[in-house]
């Protein structure tokens, strides 16, 4: 999963750019967990993840529709709210704010923002049996071919002692790299690490 916890100003930035991808290295741990599994006889060092310039500017683009929403139904509210003087009742309760925050900041499956860690412990919290599994993979934006393929490659891999063993590990290097490449869109920027992330969580309780 990709954190994005730069001001506004910063994205902004890289779209004055003329790059049409942003790389995002690996964390260390996701390193070291593949560096000797994708090709015999070679060691990753680094790796990074691809970031499309469409997915900066839909992160912008999310965020001033809900400011825009959260300012419109403050108005909507109470149309003075603007004009609150100090020491005065404000002209909308504080729970009530709090809520439209809530609402129209925080709600809405804010999956591409950073810090939204309840959405990912629910897709692992739901990983427990492979119905499950399945349902959260299919949020995450995968189609039932590549389910398909991951329940044989669970199957070809019963016998393996290493979690996860190497048909599945070939299924996730194949979602990363088709991720890459711009053939695999899933629901959001930052389903790819998510999918790993279900499908260990489903096989550590296997």
């Amino acid at each position: 999963m990709v954190d994005y916890r730069e001001g506004v100003a910063h994205y902004e930035g890289l779209l004055r750019s003329a790059e049409s991808t942003f790389g995002v290295p690996w964390p260390a741990n996701f390193v070291a967990l593949y560096q000797s599994r994708l090709m015999e006889g070679y060691v990753l060092a680094e790796a990074r993840m691809i970031i499309p310039r469409t997915t900066i500017e839909g992160l912008l683009d999310q965020v001033r529709n809900r400011i825009l929403s959260f300012a419109l139904e403050i108005a909507d509210e109470n149309p003075d709210a603007g004009e609150a003087k100090e020491g005065k009742e404000p002209p909308i309760p504080t729970p009530k704010v709090d809520q439209i925050y809530n609402t129209y900041i925080w709600g809405g499956g804010n999956v591409i923002a950073s810090g939204n860690e309840n959405i990912i412990t629910d897709f692992r919290q739901s990983a427990q049996d492979w119905d499950s599994l399945e349902q959260a993979l299919h949020r995450l934006g995968l189609g039932e071919p590549d389910i398909s393929s991951l329940s044989e490659a669970i199957d070809k891999d019963r016998e393996q002692e290493e979690v996860p063993g190497p048909a599945v590990q070939s299924w996730l290097g194949g979602i990363t790299s088709r991720i890459a490449m711009g053939s695999l869109s899933l629901a959001n920027s930052a389903a790819g690490s998510m999918v790993g992330a279900v499908v260990f969580e489903y096989l550590r309780r296997l």
